[in-house]
């Protein structure tokens, strides 16, 4: 066990430091966010429509369970919003408890990893293949989150290959600190 909570706590904090690293340092997440053209007057729209958080979707889904065919001809004709999430109320930028909670579910994520690692050592003996376990679980994690979205939700490619690689990235260097803690 005391291997299993060594690995969550080096394992996140290798995730972690890969993250801010790579949207603190690296160009590919800035490249793929735009800014919204004539920000203010859509921020007007936003505060005079929405004044719950939620994820909102356009044409939504309302208008399809009454009338199908309206919704199907929004959809064809466009705009599409397919996911805008959104929140009245301000924030302070870089809070820390943000950043907190974000170590927090990258140590749940590796010690999760290392106890898998930890049922199955005895099948990955040497250490690529341990490193390549952890490789593998990035790109888990990006089929069944980014592709998904991009596929669904029609997330543009290069801000779902952007994260994805993000993903396999952390979760490589992840396996290669968890896989060192957990060997047959």
């Amino acid at each position: 066990m005391q291997k299993i909570i060594l690995s969550a706590v080096l394992g996140g904090l290798t995730l972690f430091v890969w993250g801010v690293f790579s949207w603190m340092v690296l160009p590919f997440h800035k490249a793929t966010m735009k800014d919204m053209p004539n920000e203010q007057a859509i921020v007007e729209a936003l505060r005079a429509n929405l004044t719950e958080p939620g994820v909102y979707s356009y044409p939504g889904m309302a208008i399809y369970e009454t009338d199908e065919a309206a919704w199907t001809a929004q959809h064809k004709q466009g705009p599409i919003v397919s996911m805008l999430v959104y929140n009245p109320d301000g924030m302070e930028p870089m809070e820390p408890m943000v950043f907190i909670k974000g170590l927090c579910i990258d140590m749940l994520a590796a010690g999760l990893s290392a106890l898998m690692l930890a049922m199955v050592v005895s099948a990955v003996p040497s250490y690529g293949r341990r490193i390549l376990m952890g490789t593998m679980l990035g790109v888990f994690a990006a089929l069944v989150s980014h592709f998904m979205l991009w596929n669904y939700a029609m997330i543009p490619a290069g801000y779902t290959l952007a994260m994805s690689l993000d993903l396999v990235v952390g979760w490589t260097l992840a396996g290669a600190v968890i896989g060192k803690i957990i060997k047959p």
